[in-house]
């Protein structure tokens, strides 16, 4: 187990190279220079130029790659084009937020997700199952930005409830609702398609004339079969949210890594927009490292799987 862990690791790093080469690349080709931005539409050519020579964006491609690659390997993501801050301390400012958000939702999303796939699976076909499966679909369908401007009018304008945007506890409230509605809805299709399939095995059919109980037969036999294919989905949930939730991190103003990703793109801030995609990047496949992980304590036969190869 160790030694695949090792060697996931190991190949984390030729993924962060494609991904920055790739990013620098695509941003390089964007319409838009960031001197000319920085200095405005008034200002004279030699200004600009002198801009363009303190950012370094008057070398050529592969040099400025070249030196971006360096700064990567002394720790650094450069400095912000705009506040001249270090960009990794602004990530390492920022990432807790994103962190915070991210397990909030969870927080709601998994059991939601769980207890309605569940009733849903059990309940095939009924008019249960028809409510549950209509208020999943309308969960992913819905996109997060209508979902959140819907919540700030209903709970912060006309309830006066929540505060509609900040970022801290008691903001959190509405952001974590807006991003696990979309994550209910998934957790909650894939949990019951894994019931239904599930029900219909021998394994639980011998259970039931045995006459186990159904807290016991649902809560141990039931679920831990279940849990390989939703700790999947959670996983991928999970991972994209701690990557950054944009849209909705700009609606209720959190100070994020989506929102500061965001930010970076309007302005065409280069060192902002990079160094935020490397650690999102570098997150999901952490995050996916752990998930494997889980499926190896969970699953007797991803362990063997693992122990062959």
């Amino acid at each position: 187990m160790l030694l695949y862990i090792l060697k996931r690791l190991f190949l984390l790093i030729p993924l962060l190279l494609g991904i920055t080469l790739i990013s620098f690349t695509i941003l390089k080709f964007i319409p838009g220079d960031p001197a000319l931005i920085m200095a405005g539409e008034r200002a004279s050519e030699e200004d600009i130029e002198k801009i363009r020579k303190a950012l370094g964006s008057d070398r050529s491609v592969f040099a400025q790659y070249g030196g971006y690659l360096l700064l990567i390997l002394r720790g650094e993501f450069g400095n912000s084009y705009y506040t001249r801050r270090k960009v990794i301390d602004d990530i390492a400012e920022k990432f807790p937020n994103t962190l915070l958000l991210a397990i909030s939702t969870m927080l709601i999303a998994v059991p939601a997700g769980i207890i309605l796939g569940f009733m849903a699976g059990l309940k095939k076909d009924s008019p249960l199952d028809t409510v549950i499966t209509g208020l999943s679909l309308t969960g992913l369908s819905v996109p997060v930005f209508w979902t959140g401007l819907l919540l700030i009018y209903l709970f912060s304008l006309k309830l006066k409830l929540l505060p509609p945007s900040g970022t801290g506890i008691k903001f959190l409230i509405l952001p974590s609702l807006t991003l696990a509605l979309p994550a209910i809805g998934s957790i909650s299709r894939v949990t019951r398609t894994t019931v239904i399939e599930i029900s219909s095995m021998p394994y639980i059919k011998t259970a039931l004339s045995k006459g186990i109980r159904s807290t016991r037969l649902y809560g141990v036999h039931m679920l831990k079969n279940i849990l390989i294919p939703v700790i999947t989905v959670i996983g991928i949930d999970f991972g994209s949210y701690l990557s950054g939730a944009v849209l909705t991190e700009t609606i209720f103003g959190w100070n994020g890594i989506g929102r500061y990703t965001f930010e970076g793109i309007m302005k065409r801030d280069y060192p902002v927009v990079l160094g935020s995609i490397i650690c999102s990047t570098f997150v999901f496949v952490i995050i996916n490292l752990l998930v494997d992980i889980l499926y190896h304590i969970i699953d007797p036969r991803v362990r063997l799987h693992v122990v062959k190869k």
